[in-house]
């Protein structure tokens, strides 16, 4: 068992954060959803099958618009257990650590800062995913602290 290490250094994706924009009729029903990056680059165009019964166009977005945020959780549980393979190595070759030792710092490790600030991103992509009021009202914020 070794660590992964073949993680690229620089995504080769338009930088996130992504953020959805949603075109609507009068009537409010959704007639273009687009992904597009910080700088303001189209990222995707969504399909609309609003007339499907149980196929929300804007959900879809959501989800699209929240990649970043998930690969951003990804790495961080990638992160996280790397760092359990290294203390668990060292443990077994007993070049490191003694039984007691290893189980404290894996308890830190998986009980502690980097577990909560895996748990963070993970929290903050499934909310933009689910929720497009959100992204709405963050990027509402933005605007206005830079203006404001």
């Amino acid at each position: 068992m070794s660590p992964v290490t073949d993680r690229p250094s620089q995504p080769s994706h338009t930088p996130g954060p992504w953020r959805t924009n949603i075109a609507r009729r009068s009537d409010d029903a959704i007639c273009a959803a687009h992904v597009v990056g910080a700088d303001g680059s189209n990222v995707a165009q969504v399909a609309i099958y609003e007339q499907h019964e149980g196929v929300s166009t804007e959900a879809n977005a959501c989800l699209l618009a929240a990649a970043p945020e998930y690969r951003d959780a990804a790495n961080a549980y990638d992160t996280l257990i790397e760092s359990a393979q290294e203390i668990l190595a060292a443990y077994i070759r007993r070049d490191g650590h003694d039984g007691e030792t290893a189980c404290l710092a894996l308890l830190d490790l998986l009980d502690g800062p980097p577990w909560r600030a895996a748990r963070a991103k993970y929290a903050v992509a499934t909310a933009k995913s689910e929720n497009p009021q959100r992204q709405n009202n963050d990027r509402a914020d933005k605007i206005e602290a830079r203006h404001g």
